[in-house]
């Protein structure tokens, strides 16, 4: 499930029509510090983004190239990460 979903987010396979759902909400979501977001979703970007942190940390890099590749989210988010506990990776 991981993979079709970051396969689909990173533009490498097709999207399943939750996957293409969440490819189409993402930019906003960054953008808007997930303002249209449930605490539901809130906290299941929170689990996938420690997961991928620590589990797929390429997956991460790449993700992060591809959606912010001048870092303005990383410094949006830096702090609240930091906050909960999440620690970013050097940034490359």
């Amino acid at each position: 499930l991981y993979k079709k979903y970051f396969d689909c987010l990173h533009g490498d396979g097709p999207c399943t029509p939750d996957g293409k759902e969440l490819k189409d909400a993402v930019p906003d979501a960054l953008n808007t510090k997930c303002a249209k977001c449930s605490e539901k979703q809130k906290a299941g970007i929170e689990k996938v983004l420690r997961f991928a942190l620590k589990e797929k940390p390429d997956d991460y890099a790449k993700l992060e190239k591809m959606y912010d590749p001048k870092g303005t989210y990383r410094k949006m988010y830096e702090d609240e990460a930091s906050k909960r506990g999440i620690q970013l990776p050097a940034k490359a």
